[in-house]
Protein backbone atom coordinates (compact mmCIF):
# COMPACT_ATOMS: atom_id res chain seq x y z
CA UNK A 1 0.00 0.00 0.00
CA UNK A 2 2.13 2.89 -1.27
CA UNK A 3 5.22 1.04 -0.73
CA UNK A 4 7.67 -0.04 -3.79
CA UNK A 5 8.04 -3.87 -3.70
CA UNK A 6 11.86 -3.17 -4.28
CA UNK A 7 12.20 -1.30 -0.82
CA UNK A 8 10.48 -4.41 0.91
CA UNK A 9 11.88 -6.92 2.77
CA UNK A 10 11.06 -10.99 2.84
CA UNK A 11 12.38 -12.02 6.20
CA UNK A 12 14.14 -10.55 9.52
CA UNK A 13 17.71 -11.39 8.41
CA UNK A 14 16.98 -8.97 5.36
CA UNK A 15 14.76 -6.32 7.11
CA UNK A 16 17.73 -5.86 9.63
CA UNK A 17 20.26 -5.58 6.84
CA UNK A 18 18.03 -2.73 5.47
CA UNK A 19 17.84 -0.74 8.66
CA UNK A 20 21.63 -1.49 9.56
CA UNK A 21 22.62 0.53 4.97
CA UNK A 22 19.99 2.69 6.12
CA UNK A 23 21.31 4.07 9.12
CA UNK A 24 24.32 4.29 8.32
CA UNK A 25 23.57 6.67 5.26
CA UNK A 26 21.38 9.18 7.51
CA UNK A 27 22.97 11.86 9.11
CA UNK A 28 23.10 12.82 12.76
CA UNK A 29 20.00 14.57 14.08
CA UNK A 30 20.37 18.54 13.31
CA UNK A 31 19.11 20.65 15.81
CA UNK A 32 15.69 21.16 14.17
CA UNK A 33 15.57 16.99 14.29
CA UNK A 34 16.21 17.30 18.17
CA UNK A 35 13.75 19.78 19.12
CA UNK A 36 11.15 18.68 17.37
CA UNK A 37 11.46 14.38 18.63
CA UNK A 38 11.24 16.13 22.07
CA UNK A 39 8.42 18.52 21.45
CA UNK A 40 6.93 15.63 20.44
CA UNK A 41 7.29 13.63 23.28
CA UNK A 42 6.35 17.28 25.76
CA UNK A 43 3.00 17.41 24.08
CA UNK A 44 1.77 13.58 24.53
CA UNK A 45 0.07 14.87 27.97
CA UNK A 46 -1.81 17.98 26.20
CA UNK A 47 -3.39 16.00 23.44
CA UNK A 48 -4.21 13.02 25.53
CA UNK A 49 -5.97 15.80 27.72
CA UNK A 50 -4.04 15.01 30.41
CA UNK A 51 -4.11 18.21 32.86
CA UNK A 52 -2.69 16.61 36.44
CA UNK A 53 1.06 17.85 36.65
CA UNK A 54 1.99 14.50 38.21
CA UNK A 55 0.50 12.23 35.68
CA UNK A 56 1.76 14.08 32.86
CA UNK A 57 5.41 13.67 34.12
CA UNK A 58 4.51 9.79 34.40
CA UNK A 59 2.94 9.89 30.69
CA UNK A 60 6.50 12.29 29.32
CA UNK A 61 8.83 9.95 31.37
CA UNK A 62 6.98 6.74 30.27
CA UNK A 63 7.48 8.13 26.16
CA UNK A 64 11.33 8.84 27.05
CA UNK A 65 11.67 5.58 28.63
CA UNK A 66 9.55 3.95 25.37
CA UNK A 67 11.12 5.73 22.83
CA UNK A 68 14.79 5.16 24.06
CA UNK A 69 14.24 1.58 24.32
CA UNK A 70 12.65 1.45 20.75
CA UNK A 71 15.84 3.35 19.18
CA UNK A 72 18.41 2.60 21.23
CA UNK A 73 20.66 4.32 23.22
CA UNK A 74 22.68 5.32 20.70
CA UNK A 75 20.11 8.07 18.11
CA UNK A 76 18.22 8.46 21.91
CA UNK A 77 21.31 9.90 23.02
CA UNK A 78 21.77 11.86 19.77
CA UNK A 79 17.90 13.15 20.52
CA UNK A 80 19.06 14.27 23.71
CA UNK A 81 16.40 12.00 25.03
CA UNK A 82 16.72 12.15 29.23
CA UNK A 83 19.07 8.97 30.30
CA UNK A 84 17.67 6.47 32.30
CA UNK A 85 17.24 2.55 32.79
CA UNK A 86 15.56 0.94 29.94
CA UNK A 87 16.47 -3.10 30.41
CA UNK A 88 13.30 -4.61 30.29
CA UNK A 89 11.01 -1.74 29.28
CA UNK A 90 9.34 -2.47 26.42
CA UNK A 91 8.71 -6.36 28.32
CA UNK A 92 7.43 -4.53 31.13
CA UNK A 93 4.96 -2.12 29.20
CA UNK A 94 3.57 -5.23 27.11
CA UNK A 95 2.97 -7.40 30.19
CA UNK A 96 1.37 -4.24 31.72
CA UNK A 97 -1.06 -3.80 28.46
CA UNK A 98 -1.95 -7.74 28.89
CA UNK A 99 -2.98 -7.59 32.10
CA UNK A 100 -4.95 -4.48 31.52
CA UNK A 101 -6.86 -6.04 29.10
CA UNK A 102 -7.49 -9.31 30.80
CA UNK A 103 -8.48 -7.12 34.06
CA UNK A 104 -10.89 -5.36 31.72
CA UNK A 105 -12.44 -8.48 30.51
CA UNK A 106 -13.30 -10.45 33.54
CA UNK A 107 -14.92 -7.08 34.70
CA UNK A 108 -16.53 -6.57 31.32
CA UNK A 109 -15.97 -3.39 31.21
CA UNK A 110 -14.91 -1.74 27.78
CA UNK A 111 -11.83 -3.14 26.05
CA UNK A 112 -8.58 -1.22 25.87
CA UNK A 113 -8.54 -1.75 21.77
CA UNK A 114 -12.24 0.68 22.10
CA UNK A 115 -10.36 3.37 24.58
CA UNK A 116 -7.38 3.33 22.16
CA UNK A 117 -9.42 4.10 19.35
CA UNK A 118 -11.74 6.76 20.82
CA UNK A 119 -8.38 8.60 21.92
CA UNK A 120 -7.07 8.24 18.24
CA UNK A 121 -10.56 10.00 16.92
CA UNK A 122 -10.13 13.01 19.68
CA UNK A 123 -6.09 12.91 18.78
CA UNK A 124 -6.99 12.96 15.01
CA UNK A 125 -9.72 15.63 14.92
CA UNK A 126 -8.44 18.70 12.66
CA UNK A 127 -9.74 22.35 12.75
CA UNK A 128 -11.68 23.74 10.05
CA UNK A 129 -9.27 24.30 7.60
CA UNK A 130 -8.37 20.69 7.22
CA UNK A 131 -5.46 19.37 6.57
CA UNK A 132 -3.02 20.41 3.66
CA UNK A 133 -1.06 18.33 2.04
CA UNK A 134 2.07 20.45 1.18
CA UNK A 135 5.16 19.50 1.75
CA UNK A 136 8.46 21.65 2.92
CA UNK A 137 10.79 22.40 -0.04
CA UNK A 138 14.16 22.08 2.10
CA UNK A 139 15.06 19.40 4.66
CA UNK A 140 16.01 21.95 7.05
CA UNK A 141 12.52 24.20 8.51
CA UNK A 142 14.63 27.49 9.28
CA UNK A 143 15.99 27.14 5.48
CA UNK A 144 12.45 26.21 3.67
CA UNK A 145 9.44 28.70 2.34
CA UNK A 146 6.30 28.91 4.20
CA UNK A 147 4.23 26.40 3.65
Amino acid sequence: MGIPETILYTDGAEADKIYRIGYMCKPPPAADSITMANALIQSIPAVAGITDPVEKEKVITLAYRLSRALLGNTLADQFQYPKGLNIGTLFLFRNKQRMQRLFRRWFKRGGVRSENFSQLLQISVYDEGGLSYKMPDHVYASKSSPW
